[in-house]
């Protein structure tokens, strides 16, 4: 039940990657923004709860290749 339920999370999630939208009271504020500081926050907690930040060659790579889809 746990695995479908994290299934259909991030099905919902990535819905609001490709298509996104904004909500009426959130205006010029779309669901790609909204994730990318999420995903912002995240990854600053995690490296302070590491001791520090560092880039996979991975991470680097789908950076890059994410910021030409901008």
């Amino acid at each position: 039940m746990r695995h479908l339920f994290s299934i259909l999370m991030v099905t919902a999630i990535m819905s609001g990657v490709v298509f996104s939208f904004e909500f009426t009271f959130l205006p010029g504020i779309n669901t790609k923004i909204m994730l990318a500081v999420i995903g912002l926050v995240l990854y600053l907690c995690k490296g302070k709860n590491l001791g520090g930040h560092s880039f996979s060659k991975e991470i680097l790579f789908s950076t890059i290749l994410a910021s030409f889809f901008h």
